[in-house]
């Protein structure tokens, strides 16, 4: 008998994009991929501090994460 898993939601924020390091990418149900700038259990936060977050929904799965070359962060 399998675990049920545990659901998981996405986050996009265009302000957070440009100080993350990585660009990560999960799939929806749907089968499409999009960006997400954080992913939690709770429907209802982000846990992001930008107010420009739009709330994506559930997703399935983690597809990639490549280096952000526009990163803020360290430049």
């Amino acid at each position: 008998m399998s675990t049920p898993s545990k659901k998981i939601y996405a986050w996009f924020s265009p302000s957070a994009v440009n100080f993350q390091d990585m660009i990560v990418t999960y799939k929806t149900f749907s089968g499409n991929d999009v960006v997400v700038s954080s992913i939690t259990d709770n429907p209802h936060d982000s846990h992001l501090l930008f107010k420009d977050v739009i709330f994506i929904g559930e997703v399935d799965h983690w597809v990639s994460s490549i280096k952000n070359p526009n990163s803020m962060r360290h430049q």
